[in-house]
C-alpha cells in the first residue's frame, strides 16, 4: 500500500496545487449523488469502555428493537463515514451503531495503542458493552481489520454476537508501509505543509481525489479530507505502521458466518486482489466487484453498501443490478 497510498492522495505529486483550481470548479459544477452527502451522523451519542482502559464513543440510531448493524470506519475517519449507509439502514428498520475506532474521532487510544489486535478487542468491547446479538457487522478499510481481528482473536465472540460480516473495501495483509517508506510517509503525514494542505478547502478536496472513483462527489471528497485533517498525526503514524505489519489471513478459515467481501474496480488502497484473497479464504464468502468505484463505497455506492449490509446474515445472494455496479465473483 506505500505507493499506492502516496500516489492514490495525490502526495508529492508535481503540480498538485497548481491544477487544483481548475479540478475543484469541474467537482463543483457536478451534481452530488442523491441520498449520498457526507454529514453528521443523527442518534443517541454514547460510549463503552474498553480493557485497556479508555473509551469508545459511538452513536445509535434506528428501532431499538431492530436487528443490530455495526457500522466500522476506516483509517484517519470517523464514525460520519457511514451517514449515508445509517440512514438508509434507518429506513428499513435496522438498530444502527457506529463507532469511531481508538484515536479517532472522540475516542481514547487506550494502554494498547495503536495495534490491529487492539481494533479486535474494540469491536468486542461494543458488541458485549451493548449486549449485541444477532449483529450485522459492517467494517470499510481499517473497519474491516478490525472485524476480521475479532475473529481471529475471539472466536466465541463471533459465534455468539454476530451474524454476518460485510467486509468493504479492506485487505488481511500486506498494506502499510515498511523500512524507508515508513518513515517516508510519517514524516509527511506529520508535516505542518500537509496539514496546511489537506485542510484547504480546494487543496484538500484534490489529494482525496485518489480514494474515490471515476466519478467524485465534491462532498465526498471534501469529507475524507475532513476526517484526514482531524486526525492526530500519532493515529495517522501509528496505525500506518500497524498495517504494515498485519496478517490476519490465519484467522479467516475459521469464520463460520456469511460473509460479503465489498471492493471498486478503481480502488487504489486495498486493491481487488486484496479482496480476492480473503474471499478464497474465507468459506463461502461472497466477493462482490463494483465497477468504476474506488475506496470510498459507503459514500460513493451507499445503496448498494446498505443493499448487502441487509442481505448477508441471510446468506449471499444475487444482487440487485439495479444497485450493483459490476458483476458478482463467487469466492
Amino acid at each position: 500500500m506505500s505507493n499506492r497510498l502516496i500516489a492514490a492522495m495525490g502526495l508529492g505529486a508535481a503540480g498538485a496545487v497548481a491544477g487544483s483550481a481548475l479540478a475543484y470548479r469541474r467537482w463543483a459544477t457536478q451534481p452530488e449523488p442523491e441520498g449520498a452527502a457526507f454529514g453528521v451522523l443523527e442518534g443517541t451519542d454514547g460510549t463503552v469502555g474498553t480493557a485497556d482502559g479508555t473509551t469508545i464513543a459511538y452513536t445509535e440510531a434506528g428501532d431499538p428493537a431492530g436487528p443490530p448493524v455495526v457500522l466500522i470506519h476506516g483509517w484517519t475517519e470517523d464514525r460520519r463515514v457511514w451517514s449515508p449507509v445509517a440512514r438508509r439502514l434507518v429506513e428499513a428498520g435496522r438498530r444502527v451503531i457506529a463507532y469511531d475506532q481508538r484515536g479517532h474521532g472522540s475516542s481514547g487510544v487506550g494502554r494498547d495503542g495503536y495495534t490491529i489486535d487492539a481494533l479486535g478487542d474494540d469491536l468486542r468491547a461494543v458488541l458485549e458493552g451493548l449486549d449485541l446479538h444477532g449483529a450485522t457487522v459492517a467494517g470499510h478499510s481499517m473497519g474491516g481489520m478490525a472485524a476480521q481481528a475479532l475473529a481471529g482473536r475471539h472466536p466465541d465472540v463471533l459465534a455468539e454476537r454476530v451474524a454476518g460480516l460485510v467486509l468493504v473495501s479492506t485487505a488481511a495483509a500486506e498494506v502499510g508501509v515498511s523500512g524507508r517508506r515508513e518513515r517516508q510517509a510519517a514524516w509527511l503525514f506529520a508535516s505542518s505543509a500537509f496539514q496546511r494542505a489537506i485542510s484547504h478547502p480546494s487543496v484538500g478536496p484534490l489529494l482525496t481525489r485518489g480514494a474515490v472513483g471515476r466519478r467524485p462527489a465534491l462532498s465526498h471528497l471534501r469529507g475524507t479530507a475532513d476526517m484526514l485533517a482531524n486526525t492526530s498525526v500519532a493515529t495517522r503514524t501509528g496505525f500506518l505502521t500497524a498495517m504494515g505489519g498485519m496478517d490476519l489471513t490465519e484467522g479467516l478459515a475459521g469464520i463460520r458466518v456469511p460473509v460479503t467481501i465489498l471492493v471498486g474496480t478503481r480502488d487504489q488502497l486495498t486493491p481487488m486482489a486484496a479482496s480476492r484473497r480473503m474471499a478464497s479464504l474465507i468459506q463461502g464468502a461472497h466477493l462482490e466487484v463494483v465497477a468504476d468505484a474506488g475506496h470510498m463505497l459507503p459514500l460513493e455506492r451507499p445503496e448498494l453498501v446498505t443493499r448487502w449490509i441487509l442481505d448477508t446474515p441471510g446468506g449471499a445472494g444475487d444482487p440487485d443490478p439495479a444497485l450493483s455496479g459490476g458483476a458478482p465473483v463467487g469466492a
